[in-house]
């Protein structure tokens, strides 16, 4: 792709969400809190509607609502194992699904609501560390983990992940960051994107791998920095993010955009808050201002977009009381759902 067609196809992606009339005010998202009745820090959440939404977290912790955040259960799944799970998929208020995040690696399904829980994969290999999982639709889906023997580990379903295969991953001696869930991502065409705290894009549209060098920040000697995880919006259009977990209020290199799929990256990132672990769109409903907004996340701080993810409002201050940001972030259109510690969860709606 030249640059100017890719700046060109960029103007486009901007256009498609920010249709505000020039000079018309801009409404900034509202954000309630919701949180749940634990201490857990959740950094996976998957909102099913506006209604159902299942996060998952520390200490084994899975909790799911089925009325907005108004009540919330609470599972300890696999009690045996002292674990946390950083890793989910729901479908619907009754299924759902979780991985462990370290040796054994350990898959549990529930179809009856969180009741019970069965075993849909072990493994317990020196070194497991699953880190995201993600579905392409209701059948299949990928799960990422550290790399073993130079290989980013993969395994893929095509049952709704009641059976696991493992496929050859990209060669990658570093790995990825389980922070949101996102670190992988399965678009329809059954294409998988990974994003690795090398910096890098993996990308395969079949058996095997290419790797792409992304804009965001790498070479602090805290291996905290790089990719931490992808949002699509479609095939081509979507957003990679990261920056370093332990310097959270660097602003250089934390944002990146795609118009072809992953091939290239361009930098994003003016007026944004900071470190970003998640990246989700919310619905206008307003409309006489049009569009789509953006919102960034990151484990101390938000910010928002109106015109596509090409400058951004740090509206940190807005975070409910006790809450300095979020790790996760789940979209419904309408509402957005946010994952954080201590139990909190967040809506961010208009």
């Amino acid at each position: 792709m030249t640059l100017a067609y890719a700046a060109f196809a960029l103007l486009v992606f901007v256009k498609a969400f920010n249709s505000n009339p020039a000079g018309a005010q801009q409404p900034q998202p509202a954000i309630e809190p919701a949180d749940t009745p634990t201490s857990a820090t959740y950094r996976a959440i998957k909102a099913v509607d506006d209604n159902i939404v299942w996060a998952a977290g520390s200490a084994n912790t899975v909790v799911r609502t089925v009325d907005d955040g108004s009540n919330w259960d609470v599972f300890t799944v696999g009690d045996s194992l002292r674990t946390e799970f950083r890793s989910l998929m729901a479908w619907d208020a009754s299924t759902a699904l979780v991985f462990t995040i370290d040796s054994p690696a350990v898959g549990y399904r529930t179809e009856d609501g969180g009741k019970t829980w069965s075993q849909v994969y072990y493994n317990a290999a020196e070194g497991m560390f699953i880190d995201s999982v993600s579905f392409a639709d209701e059948k299949n889906g990928v799960a990422v983990g550290d790399p073993l023997g130079g290989h980013i580990f993969v395994i893929t379903t095509d049952d709704g992940g009641l059976s696991w295969k493992e496929r050859q991953g990209p060669e990658n001696a570093g790995g990825m960051f389980a922070a949101s869930n996102t670190c992988v991502t399965m678009l329809p065409s059954s294409r998988i994107l990974v994003a690795a705290s090398s910096s890098e894009v993996h990308i395969s549209d079949g058996d095997g791998w290419s790797t792409v060098s992304t804009p965001i920040t790498k070479g602090a000697d805290n291996g905290c920095d790089g990719c931490y995880g992808i949002w699509m919006q479609d095939e081509n259009c979507g957003f990679l993010y990261g920056g370093n977990y332990e310097y959270v209020s660097n602003k250089a290199g934390v944002l990146a955009s795609t118009v072809d799929g992953g091939r290239c990256w361009q930098s994003c990132e003016e007026g944004i808050h900071g470190f970003v672990s998640a990246v989700a769109p919310l619905r206008s409903e307003r409309k006489k201002h049009g569009g789509s907004i953006l919102v960034a996340s990151g484990s101390d701080g938000i910010s928002y977009s109106h015109d596509g993810g090409h400058s951004w409002q740090d509206i940190t201050d807005s975070l409910p009381e006790g809450v300095k940001g979020y790790h996760a972030l789940s979209s419904t259109g309408k509402v957005i759902w946010a994952a954080g510690s201590h139990g909190h969860i967040g809506r961010i709606h208009n």
